[in-house]
């Protein structure tokens, strides 16, 4: 065996160990950092219908499109895509769909390796009830309008200070009428 031949192996071999004791972080990771409201700039993992909400991440393809699912990583779950910068980070904005009250995930789809991750910390959405309009006088309709409920849910609306509208009046045989 030649001594360039020797000298050939003994670099391969030192290669070979080197490379072996550093660690290799894989390409496909991806790093979703937290979630917050718009408005108010803070932490969020919960919120109710219409919420706006950013998801920020890393470790992406650089300049690859970037998915952001909710529950499912189809196209009916899609809520919006970005674009990944330099770096491989990206931020996305979506609003929280209409959805049962409860634990909901979010994906994030890397498009330029095709991998896929779940946020860790499911969002919950929470239950909404909206009154429109929120105050009236006796007599004046008043729309509810709920969400977060399951289907089939029993809702139990309870209105207080509420004062019952005269609709009846009836004779008591004591002199006096009561109005209902």
């Amino acid at each position: 065996m030649s001594k360039t031949s020797k000298r050939a192996i003994t670099i391969l071999i030192i290669a070979t160990f080197m490379l072996s004791m550093m660690p290799i972080l894989p390409a496909y990771a991806v790093a979703v950092d937290y979630l917050y409201e718009k408005d108010a700039a803070v932490d969020k993992h919960s919120g109710v219908k219409g919420d706006i909400v950013r998801v920020l991440g890393s470790g992406v393809t650089s300049g690859a499109v970037v998915n952001v699912n909710w529950d499912y990583v189809t196209e009916a779950g899609l809520m919006n895509t970005t674009e990944a910068d330099p770096a491989g980070t990206f931020e996305v904005w979506f609003t929280v769909p209409e959805a049962v009250a409860g634990p909901h995930y979010i994906w994030v789809k890397d498009l330029g390796t095709g991998n896929t991750i779940m946020f860790a910390t499911a969002f919950q959405v929470l239950r909404l009830v909206t009154l429109s309009p929120s105050s009236g006088l006796p007599g004046d309709d008043v729309d509810v309008s709920g969400y977060g409920f399951a289907a089939e849910e029993k809702v139990e609306i309870v209105v207080e200070d509420w004062t019952v509208p005269p609709t009846e009046t009836v004779g008591t045989g004591d002199g006096t009428e009561t109005v209902f």
